[in-house]
């Protein structure tokens, strides 16, 4: 009973340990929307933060011209690295989006990363002054 229950705990762990895993690489067959997909399935299954943020790295590298896509890829990169706790690089990343909607051609791009963005740089900035004054 009791090789059991280890050789049970052993297989658990294991099988955590995998999902926690970042791939070495993306297979360059991925259709975009399986980029998207496979990130939001490590991030919110797994709560494998790196791997999404492979997923959707290696799509904005593989697809620049899919400006619509590029900006939704990038709103989640910067929501990644809010939920990693790195409100410095998030609130960056957040801004770059922003500023990428007051270029030429930005009335093409999707609404919602700007909306989202504009109310997470409120937040990060209320959070960054908070541990500040700590």
């Amino acid at each position: 009973m009791k090789t059991r229950v280890l050789l049970l705990a052993i297989v658990t762990v294991a099988a955590f340990a995998a999902c926690q895993t970042v791939p070495k690489s993306i297979p360059t067959t991925l259709t975009p929307a399986e980029y998207f997909q496979d990130a939001q399935l490590a991030a919110s299954q797994h709560e494998n933060y790196d791997a999404a943020l492979m997923y959707y790295n290696t799509f904005v590298k593989r697809y620049p011209k899919d400006s619509s896509r590029v900006a939704e890829a990038q709103y989640e990169i910067a929501f990644l690295y809010y939920k990693k706790g790195n409100l410095t690089k998030s609130l960056d990343l957040f801004k770059k989006l922003v500023d990428k909607y007051k270029q030429p051609g930005a009335d093409a791009l999707p609404r919602w990363p700007l909306v989202l963005s504009n109310k997470l740089i409120i937040i990060i900035d209320n959070d960054l002054q908070k541990q500040k004054k700590k």
